[in-house]
């Protein structure tokens, strides 16, 4: 996909959930799932931050599972997260892996922005909240002792903010396919807009920013989700909604793969008739995870 009228897709809510696999791809029958739950302190960044991991897999999900990420929105309900993505994981045979980032060690601006910055000032890298998402994939390897070495991630609302600055900034991320919803601030591959809103201040690796273009990532905004509380003028200045900043953020996204020469492999989904519903737009973000 290399162009922006490419990019975009739009559908009607109606038909946005029909199973779009042949007879051979359609899912098997439910497996017996494991489901369950434990405490993740990351000793490679900020350790004084816990979450807590809700999981459900298949009991022979085998060495290497597919790994699904599903980050929470701000009513902060990683439990209900996990339950949402566990009918997933028993048709696909699937890990489904629900993080909880508790607002008193994840406030707003640590989870929706990443940990990219306090006080206004950028923080080191490795103490970004993006980085626990790797993080946590070592572990989980190491403790099912798998050999899985990739993942998808989706994210809704706030953690839709989170996945979208994940393949902005962390282009060496480890995933497949990464999927965001509905979120409220974007960043933008602009160096002239200051981080966590753009690229302006964050010291990338040569070739950084042309691989995070070149990853797998969808976009998907409803049309009727254009409500929202007050936002920073920096936001604004993008957008004064979800959906208008939506379109900004890919024609923005086109020029700069257009200047540097690279295709743009980023998709925008506009679902007709959708509004900010987390439990509709998950079941969304799902269907672009099996496509």
């Amino acid at each position: 996909m290399r162009g922006l009228a490419i990019a975009i897709e739009l559908v009607a809510i109606g038909c946005a959930t029909q199973s779009q696999h042949s007879p051979s791809e359609r899912p098997q029958p439910a497996y017996e799932l494991e489901v369950g739950d434990f405490e993740f302190r990351d000793e490679r960044g900020r350790s004084d931050r816990p979450i807590h991991v809700w999981y459900a897999r298949p009991v022979d999900a085998g060495p290497q599972p597919r790994i699904v990420f599903i980050l929470h929105g701000d009513s902060r309900t990683g439990r209900s997260a996990r339950d949402v993505g566990a009918s997933h994981a028993g048709r696909h045979r699937f890990i489904v892996v629900a993080p909880h980032f508790r607002q008193d060690h994840y406030p707003d601006d640590v989870y929706d922005l990443g940990g990219m910055v306090r006080g206004g000032a950028l923080q080191p890298r490795e103490e970004w909240a993006l980085l626990l998402i790797e993080h946590l994939l070592d572990h989980l390897r190491e403790r099912w002792s798998l050999t899985t070495t990739s993942y998808d991630i989706v994210g809704h609302s706030a953690g839709g903010q989170f996945v979208q600055r994940l393949v902005l900034f962390v282009p060496e991320a480890r995933f497949r396919r990464a999927v965001a919803s509905g979120p409220g601030t974007l960043a933008f591959p602009d160096v002239k807009v200051k981080a966590p809103y753009g690229l302006g201040g964050v010291p990338m690796a040569a070739g950084g920013l042309e691989r995070s273009l070149a990853r797998e990532f969808v976009l998907v905004v409803g049309d009727r989700d254009v409500e929202e509380g007050p936002r920073p003028e920096i936001v604004l200045a993008q957008g004064k909604n979800r959906l208008s900043r939506a379109f900004r953020l890919f024609a923005v996204a086109q020029e700069v793969a257009v200047e540097r020469g690279v295709p743009l492999e980023w998709r925008l989904r506009v679902v007709h008739g959708l509004d900010h519903s987390p439990l509709e737009t998950l079941a969304l973000d799902f269907e672009e995870i099996l496509r």
